[in-house]
């Protein structure tokens, strides 16, 4: 299984690539950064809300 991890899942790019990688659940793994709740309307990944420009958060995480 490949694990993919999308930054910016909110956002258009990173929605879109959401969605074509979640075609095929046995081949990857999804976990999708971003600001806010989960925008997508998608449960079958894993969401993270966070910044990824602070640092001490991301070495919390």
């Amino acid at each position: 299984m490949i694990k993919v991890v999308i930054t910016g899942s909110n956002a258009l790019l990173g929605q879109s690539l959401l969605n074509l990688l979640l075609k095929d659940t046995q081949k990857y793994q999804v976990f999708g950064f971003s600001t806010g709740e989960n925008r997508s309307g998608r449960e079958d990944f894993s969401y993270t809300s966070i910044d990824i420009t602070n640092e001490i958060i991301l070495k919390k995480t």
